[in-house]
């Protein structure tokens, strides 16, 4: 698999998690009208958020280390006169 490959692979990966966070936004709207969940509902669901915005920022941080290597490769191309 190429790199650009790998790059559309992990940001198809970091939309569908947004879009899942996005879903949990959305049905806590609609539940904050009836307001009838429980303490241990609402941390479960704070939990399962948290879980998703470390995985993303896990996912952030690997693109940004993929793209500084493929702009050290470039600077050393570049510098080499290639």
């Amino acid at each position: 698999m190429n790199k650009d490959e790998d790059f559309t692979t992990e940001l198809l990966t970091l939309k569908k998690k947004i879009e899942c966070l996005e879903e949990i936004f959305d049905e806590h709207q609609i539940k904050d009208s009836g307001m009838h969940d429980t303490a241990s509902q609402i941390l479960k669901r704070i939990n399962n958020i948290q879980n998703l915005v470390d995985q993303i920022e896990i996912e952030i941080d690997n693109l940004e280390m993929r793209i500084s290597a493929i702009e050290h490769m470039s600077f050393r191309l570049r510098t080499d006169g290639l």
